[in-house]
C-alpha cells in the first residue's frame, strides 16, 4: 500500500528543484548586497556553477563586484550577462559604460592615467553620446599632454553636442596651455554663455584680462620713451588676450599710424568701432573714430607726398564724411585739387575751410593763388569780364601779392582797348544810319 501511495505522488523536476534553490540563494544574495558584497559574491558563485547560463546571476554578481570598488570583475560579469541576454542591451551596456567610467576616475587617482584612458574609451563605446565620459577622457588625454588628440576629441563632441559649457572650457584651457589665448578666451566666453555659473570659465576668462592689461602697461611703458615697436607687439600680445578690449585695438591703431602702418591702423580701428556697434554716445566710439579720421589725413598726406593725388582725395573723402567741421580737411583736399589742376574744385574746399576759420591767413593766400590763376586762365579765353572778377577777388583775398594786380592792369588794359574798338565800331555804325537803335544801345554801354 505504501509503495502504491509514493507512486502516485509527482515527484519536483531537476529544473523546478535548481530554480527553487536558485530562488532562495536570490533572497539572501538581495540581504547580502546591502551590508556584506563579498559574501553575495560567495553566494552567487555557487549560483553560477548551478546555472551558468543565467544572465541575472552574472548581472548581480557584477553589482556586487562593483559595491566592493572591484571594477575589472563587475565589468567582466556585466559583459557576460550582455552575452546571455542581449535583449537587455540598453539596460547592461548603460551600467558597463558607468563601471568602466568608475574605473578609470580609480585608476586616474592611482596615476594610472594610460589605462585610465583606455576605461573612459571603453564607457565612450557603451554610451558614445555621452558629454562627461567624453570630458574625463579628453582630461586624461591632457595629463598624458596629447593635446592634438584632446583638441580633435573636443571639437568632434563640439559637432555632436554644440552646447557642452564643460568642453568650452576644457578646450579654453588647452588652449591656454598652447599660448593660443584668444581662442581660450573666445572659448572661455561661449562657456560662460551656455553656463553663467561656470566658475572655471569665469576664472579663465579673468586670468586672461588680467594679463591683457599688464602688456597693456608694459606698451604703454614703452610708447613714453619712444619704442614704439616694442609698444606694438606688447599691444598685440595684450589682444591676443583679450580680443574684446577696445581700448586695445584704438591704441595699437593709434601706433600703427604713427610709425606709417596705415592699412592695419584702419583695420583696428574699424574693428573697435564695431565692438562699440558704433554706438555715437559712447566715447570709446568717438575716440576710435577721432583716431580713424586722423589715420585719413596722415594717410592722405603720405599719398600726396608720392604724387599720388587721387588716392589722397579717396582717403579725405572718407574723412570729412565722419568730420565736417575739421578745416585741415578741406585745405589738404583743395590742395590735392590744385596739384590735379582741378581749380574749381580746389577753390570750393579752400572757401570751405575758410568758413570754418575766417581768420586763417593761409587758406586765404589759397584762395587768392587760385582765383589768380582761374582769373589768368580766363584772359588767355579771351573771357575778360571774368577774368576781371577773379583777379580782383585775389587781390580781395590777399593784397599783398603785387603780380595780381599786374595781372589785373592787363585785364583793365585789354579791356580799354576792348572798349575804343568797340565805341568806333559803333559810331561807325551810327554814322551810317545802320542799326541806329541797337548801335545807341551797345555805345551807351561801353561809354
Amino acid at each position: 500500500v505504501v509503495t502504491t501511495e509514493m507512486s502516485e505522488i509527482a515527484l519536483p523536476t531537476f529544473t523546478e528543484i535548481m530554480e527553487k534553490k536558485i530562488g532562495s540563494m536570490l533572497q539572501e544574495v538581495a540581504e547580502l548586497l546591502k551590508n556584506n558584497p563579498r559574501g553575495a559574491v560567495i553566494k552567487l558563485t555557487r549560483a553560477i556553477a548551478l546555472q551558468p547560463n543565467n544572465a541575472e546571476l552574472f548581472r548581480q554578481r557584477a553589482e556586487a563586484y562593483e559595491a566592493l570598488s572591484d571594477y575589472y570583475p563587475a565589468i567582466l560579469n556585466f559583459r557576460k550577462a550582455l552575452l546571455l541576454r542581449p535583449d537587455n542591451k540598453d539596460t547592461l551596456t548603460f551600467k558597463l559604460a558607468q563601471v568602466c567610467c568608475a574605473y578609470g576616475e580609480h585608476l586616474c587617482e592611482e596615476k594610472q592615467h594610460l589605462q585610465a584612458l583606455e576605461m573612459f574609451k571603453m564607457a565612450l563605446e557603451y554610451q558614445p553620446h555621452n558629454g562627461e565620459y567624453a570630458l574625463k577622457r579628453i582630461m586624461c588625454l591632457s595629463v598624458l599632454k596629447r593635446y592634438d588628440e584632446c583638441i580633435e576629441m573636443i571639437k568632434k563632441q563640439l559637432e555632436e553636442e554644440g552646447t557642452s559649457s564643460g568642453l568650452y572650457t576644457s578646450r579654453s584651457v588647452l588652449h591656454m596651455m598652447f599660448g593660443n589665448n584668444t581662442q581660450a578666451f573666445y572659448d572661455a566666453c561661449r562657456a560662460l554663455e551656455l553656463d553663467p555659473s561656470n566658475f572655471e570659465a569665469s576664472h579663465l576668462k579673468d586670468e586672461l584680462k588680467a594679463k591683457a592689461e599688464s602688456f597693456k602697461n608694459q606698451a604703454i611703458a614703452h610708447a613714453l620713451v619712444g619704442e614704439r615697436a616694442e609698444a606694438i607687439k606688447s599691444i598685440t600680445s595684450a589682444i591676443e588676450s583679450n580680443p574684446q578690449g577696445v581700448d586695445y585695438h584704438i591704441f595699437r591703431g593709434s601706433l600703427y599710424r604713427k610709425t606709417g602702418q596705415y592699412d592695419k591702423a584702419v583695420d583696428d580701428l574699424l574693428l573697435a568701432m564695431d565692438i562699440c556697434e558704433h554706438k555715437l554716445e559712447c566715447s570709446v566710439y568717438n575716440m576710435a573714430s577721432r583716431q580713424l579720421i586722423l589715420t585719413y589725413n596722415d594717410f592722405a598726406i603720405e599719398c600726396f607726398s608720392k604724387q599720388h593725388y587721387d588716392e589722397a582725395v579717396t582717403l579725405l573723402n572718407k574723412a570729412i564724411k565722419s568730420e565736417k567741421m575739421e578745416k585741415g580737411l578741406y585745405i589738404n583736399r583743395g590742395d590735392c585739387f590744385y596739384h590735379m589742376r582741378n581749380l574749381p574744385f580746389a577753390l570750393a574746399d579752400y572757401k570751405q575751410a575758410l568758413e570754418l576759420d575766417q581768420c586763417d591767413w593761409s587758406i586765404a593766400s589759397r584762395i587768392a593763388v587760385v582765383c589768380c590763376e582761374i582769373g589768368v586762365h580766363y584772359f588767355h579765353e579771351q573771357n575778360l569780364i571774368k577774368a576781371k572778377e577773379y583777379l580782383s577777388d585775389a587781390i580781395d583775398y590777399n593784397p599783398n601779392v603785387s603780380s595780381f594786380y599786374v595781372y589785373r592792369a592787363t585785364v583793365f588794359q585789354a579791356l580799354k582797348v576792348m572798349v575804343l574798338l568797340c565805341t568806333f565800331t559803333l559810331s561807325h555804325a551810327l554814322h551810317y544810319r545802320i542799326f541806329q537803335m541797337q548801335s545807341m544801345t551797345l555805345l551807351m554801354h561801353f561809354i
